[in-house]
């Protein structure tokens, strides 16, 4: 219940280190019951799917707007760039994490990740982590829709570590 708690206060998608501890303690009977029920739970997010449409996502929105009484510039272009529903944008500051997670976006340090690019990409890199340490690529950036500009940024915001390589080739 504590999930599904926390994905309804936070309009259909929780990070999931915020409730890493109530994921770990379920039973696979309560797994497939919120599975059941239509959540999803991500390596990085756990959410609703059903509720990533443009209607959907324009009506979250409105409602944190709405909640936050925020009628400045800034939010009203925040707001029009969520509803656009790009894979990833840069996350002003002073925003909460909140607003961004009511749109169907994981806020990282500076980005806000669309949750279906964030899972793809997580998923990516995860595969290519096991192989030994990788370059982010274009294909990567083209396969996830994250621009690539800012791939290395979001990967970071994932929890991936960069390593400095030496002009050698060596690790530096």
């Amino acid at each position: 219940r504590a999930i599904l708690h926390r994905l309804v206060e936070n309009l259909g998608l929780v990070p999931r280190g915020a409730v890493a501890a109530h994921i770990d303690g379920l039973a696979p009977a309560a797994r497939k019951r919120l599975a059941a029920l239509g959540v999803r739970i991500g390596r990085v997010g756990v959410f609703l799917p059903g509720l990533r449409g443009a209607r959907s996502v324009a009506l979250r929105v409105l409602l944190a707007s709405v909640h936050g009484r925020d009628r400045s510039e800034a939010r009203a272009r925040l707001d029009a760039a969520l509803r656009k529903m790009p894979p990833a944008l840069a996350k002003p500051r002073g925003i909460p994490a909140a607003v961004f997670n009511g749109a169907g976006y994981l806020a990282l340090d500076g980005r806000a990740l669309r949750i279906d690019a964030a899972e793809r990409l997580a998923e990516q890199a995860a595969v290519l982590a096991r192989q030994g340490p990788f370059v982010p690529t274009p294909s990567l950036a083209r396969s996830t829709g994250i621009p690539e500009a800012m791939l290395a940024e979001a990967l970071k915001g994932l929890g991936f570590v960069s390593e400095k390589i030496s002009r050698n080739g060596g690790e530096g």
